[in-house]
């Protein structure tokens, strides 16, 4: 017989989600459940998207991939976006290490000179990664926000509101 502070630990892990990976050309939707001791995948599926397709149609095939999923429930299942790789612009950069104690600062007034966007074009993000002698290193993430934008659009009209947005696919597994 398991231990009460067993029991309660495997009930308070246990999290039903969704994740959407997004490609120029599909939508892959996944939903999990997971628990302390299992990960298991609930539904599957995925969506083409004709290549060149305009903002409409991705958004129309979103929707019906949304209404499609037969348990997702918007107000209790997190959901967390992936994007491809060739959706984002992911760079490393380095800067004196004067910069390290306003950072934001300085990533914002730099972007620009470091992706080929304007920075109210994008949404981006970055992280820290360190001291390599008299610089401080900075992994910049940038999308532009007419890609994200569309997506984000979507789940508004379902009331679902993201958890998070990553470049990597485990976000699947969120």
């Amino acid at each position: 017989m398991n231990p009460r502070w067993f029991k309660d630990l495997f009930r308070a892990d246990f999290v039903k989600s969704v994740g959407l990976y997004v490609t120029p050309d599909h939508f892959y939707l996944v939903r999990m459940r997971k628990n302390l001791l299992h990960l298991a995948v609930l539904e599957t599926q995925s969506r083409e998207i004709a290549p060149g397709a305009d903002s409409a149609a991705r958004k129309q095939a979103l929707g019906d991939a949304l209404r499609s999923l037969a348990h997702f429930d918007p107000k209790k299942d997190p959901l967390y976006i992936c994007l491809s790789s060739d959706q984002v612009i992911s760079l490393e950069i380095s800067f004196p290490q004067v910069a390290r104690d306003n950072l934001s600062q300085v990533v914002e007034y730099e972007i620009e000179r470091h992706i080929p966007f304007r920075r109210d074009e994008v949404y981006y993000d970055f992280l820290p990664i360190g001291d390599n002698g008299d610089r401080v290193g900075v992994l910049l993430f940038a999308i532009q926000k007419k890609i994200i934008d569309d997506v984000l659009e979507v789940f508004a009209g379902f009331g679902a509101k993201p958890c998070g947005v990553e470049s990597s696919a485990m976000v699947l597994s969120n």
